[in-house]
């Protein structure tokens, strides 16, 4: 129509204008004032005046910038390594949103390899949980720029190499995956060749024997011998460090034993086992008793390992005399009269017994 619509006031000296491409913006610049003048197209009026270098003269509108996404990146080391077996790995996993923006709902997840038994986990923000051998850790969100960091601690269970991978993602789609992985390999060594056993229990001739060297580490399978002194008659040790047998012979014995594994590496201790006598009544006869008097007798033991208890396996004393099962003492006032047909028996703290009969008169 080539007529004025609106006049809008703007700074001193406007020498260019330009309009957003979405038609929503017109921006004056002011060469005297020193500033752009912003003027909204629906309402005709000045919104902002933004303060620029001296003496603009035109605008320039570049292409809209787009947020970028999430750009997650994790890391993972592992220690020590080497480790040995049945000992503690810990792996150290660090995430980095190298994006300036926020990632959120970020999720770190572990799947552990069977030869790495779960110990624990936990974040330096969020929580970890584990479930059938896969850790998941929930970091929630994570400012650009931020890291975080989980621990995760599992026990190494054979020799040779672990190899574990973690991954991390985002509700945002990331520009790099390549980075949302990391992968930890490490060497597990066989733990230090043990002889485990601080000392052998005591036996008892002609009662079984069974004990066990505690073998442990080094690469079986191994070979056990007794380098110096001898084990008690009756007894052998096997390839697996199993002490057993049944002693014919009370003494104590004072050995070596070493053992070797399928490398050649060998370990020794010095051990002893004690191997008592068999326990036995040694008791030959009761002394005879009175009706209506005090009564008193002693069954006597030698051998096996003390103390002893004492039982009546058959037969059944007179009324008003009774065994202390502790000292073997029989006392009390008879109240009947008879010969009584008794089998005693005492039983020592490795399980050996003896067995006697006895008759016991009462008049």
């Amino acid at each position: 129509t080539n007529t004025v619509i609106k006049t809008v006031s703007v700074g001193d000296q406007p020498e260019g204008a330009e309009v957003h491409p979405a038609g929503t913006r017109v921006y004056v610049t002011n060469y005297v004032s020193n500033t752009v003048s912003v003027i909204d197209t629906e309402t005709d009026t000045v919104i902002a005046t933004v303060p620029v270098g001296d003496g603009p003269a035109s605008v320039a509108i570049g292409p809209a910038v787009t947020p970028q996404p999430g750009d997650l990146a994790l890391t993972k080391t592992d220690s020590p390594d080497p480790v040995a077996v049945g000992d503690n790995l810990v792996y150290t996993i660090t995430v980095t949103n190298n994006s300036p923006d926020e990632a959120t709902s970020v999720t770190v997840t572990d799947t552990l390899p069977s030869e790495a038994a779960y110990v624990s986990a936990s974040s330096g923000q969020g929580s970890c949980i584990e479930s059938e051998g896969t850790v998941s850790c929930e970091l929630d969100n994570m400012a650009g720029g931020a890291t975080a960091t989980v621990t995760i601690v599992v026990k190494s269970t054979a020799a040779g190499t672990i190899t574990n991978t973690a991954s991390v993602t985002g509700n945002e789609k990331d520009p790099d995956t390549s980075n949302n992985t990391a992968t930890a390999t490490t060497q597990v060594n066989p733990a230090p060749l043990t002889i485990g056993v601080s000392s052998l229990s005591d036996g008892e001739v002609n009662l079984e024997y069974t004990d066990s060297l505690e073998i442990s580490g080094g690469s079986p399978p191994y070979e056990v011998s007794v380098m110096k002194g001898s084990l008690p008659a009756g007894l052998t040790v096997d390839s697996d460090g199993i002490i057993s047998g049944t002693p014919t012979q009370g003494k104590t014995s004072i050995f070596t034993v070493q053992v070797t594994d399928q490398d050649g590496t060998s370990v020794s201790k010095k051990l002893k086992i004690k191997i008592f006598k068999a326990v036995v009544i040694t008791t030959k006869s009761l002394k005879k008793g009175k009706v209506e008097k005090k009564y008193a007798a002693a069954l006597k033991a030698a051998g096996g390992k003390k103390p002893y208890s004492w039982s009546i396996i058959s037969g059944v004393l007179p009324g008003g005399l009774a065994l202390d099962e502790t000292t073997g003492k029989i006392a009390g006032t008879p109240t009947e009269s008879g010969s009584f047909e008794l089998t005693f028996q005492a039983n020592d703290s490795l399980g050996g017994d003896s067995s006697k009969d006895f008759t016991l008169v009462i008049n």
